[in-house]
């Protein structure tokens, strides 16, 4: 399901590492620079922590900026807390857990415009008219923890890129967010997998680059009972590192029902 006609696009979602893995055989294009295993993904899905050696980032570190969503120390107590704890319980279960690893944080740009354009369904289109049904909208839209929309309301006045310096950006970011940016961490710190907070600037990267990435599921916020989760980062083609991941994953954090609210 592509996000973006450029950039990020969004995988299968199930609630097991061979949900994950069956799908993805189906549509992945086999390439000869890819390591895609002859026996599919879900050969991969074997529950083990062998070889996987996971770096962690420091969650306070990736934080989503004020302009997206409004601060709450309850939320980044919560998330903290309940990331660090993850991490520990791996590492009772003698998986190889480093952290926190350096991984410098690069600037975030939101792009819609395109995205609007190909939703049939929407009167929507165009970013002023989402800015202009967001004011009209807010109890739905802008709610009290998420109560501005100052990165919309900039891009209105922002200069757009032609088409030459938008291809020129795209390589750049490409380069700078995969090979000198996940590939180079991994590289610096000896291991073959990034975990961080889902809730962060942490998907930029692999959204930028075109690396594949993958959500773990793993709490619950007390204040709404919203969910939140790890995100996992690694090289590119590398999706059966993430399907082996996710398969041992659910070896320490079995499926949990959300609270009732």
């Amino acid at each position: 399901m592509p996000v973006s006609e450029i950039l990020d696009m969004a995988g299968p979602m199930a609630k097991s590492a061979i949900d994950i893995a069956d799908p993805l055989d189906i549509m992945a294009v086999r390439s000869p620079e890819s390591q895609y295993p002859a026996e599919g993904l879900r050969s991969k899905a074997t529950g083990s922590w062998d070889n996987l050696r996971l770096g962690t980032v420091k969650t306070s570190d990736w934080r989503l900026s004020e302009d997206l969503a409004e601060p709450d120390e309850d939320w980044y107590n919560q998330q903290e807390k309940d990331l660090d704890a993850a991490y520990d319980a791996l590492r009772s279960h003698g998986v190889s857990v480093k952290g926190p690893i350096d991984f410098p944080k690069g600037d975030s740009l939101a792009h819609v415009k395109s995205d609007l354009i190909r939703m049939d369904f929407s009167s929507v289109k165009t970013t002023k008219q989402l800015v202009q049904f967001n004011d009209e909208h807010k109890e739905l839209e802008l709610p009290a923890e998420s109560p501005n929309q100052d990165v919309l309301k900039d891009s209105l006045i922002a200069e757009p890129w032609t088409e030459e310096q938008n291809a020129k950006r795209l390589v750049e970011g490409q380069a700078y967010a995969g090979i000198n940016g996940i590939d180079k961490v991994l590289a610096e710190n000896d291991v073959n997998i990034i975990l961080g907070p889902a809730d962060s600037w942490l998907t930029d990267p692999p959204c930028v680059s075109g690396y594949p990435s993958a959500m773990l599921p793993l709490s619950f916020w007390k204040k709404n009972g919203r969910a939140f989760g790890v995100i996992a980062l690694t090289s590119n083609h590398r999706e059966d590192l993430l399907i082996q991941l996710m398969s041992a994953w659910e070896t320490v954090f079995p499926v949990i029902n959300p609270p009732t609210l």
